[in-house]
């Protein structure tokens, strides 16, 4: 009888670490998504607009919050605020010359402060 109680209490938490494992590298993979969004944010950004590498590392940490957010958001408002909130901090990391040449390149600067639904 203890031999088999002692079994199943192996089996069992054999069970819960296999289970924790994998739910910890669903966790690890959306953290990898996350940065990759943002440094894709960032890499098109710069492309537009000279950025110092204190402002890259400052507008990657940024976009990485929000895509955070955006992933974790439950509804249409939500996200329209997101983009809201974090577009505004986006334009103040900014000077004025580089506002405009991003507004002047309108579809990146529609991707990265307004919400638009993708069909």
């Amino acid at each position: 009888m203890k031999k088999i109680v002692l079994l199943f209490a192996l089996v069992l938490g054999f069970c819960f670490t296999t289970n924790a494992q994998s739910k910890l590298s669903t966790e690890e993979t959306k953290e990898l998504n996350y940065k990759e969004r943002a440094f894709e944010d960032v890499v098109l950004l710069n492309k537009i607009v000279t950025l110092s590498p204190q402002v890259k590392k400052d507008l990657f940490t940024l976009m990485e919050d929000r895509t955070e957010a955006l992933e974790n958001s439950k509804n249409i408002e939500q996200i329209k605020a997101l983009y809201e909130k974090f577009g505004e901090k986006m334009m103040s990391a900014l000077s004025p010359d580089q506002i405009e040449k991003l507004k002047s390149n309108q579809e990146l600067y529609l991707r990265l402060t307004t919400y638009t639904v993708i069909k």
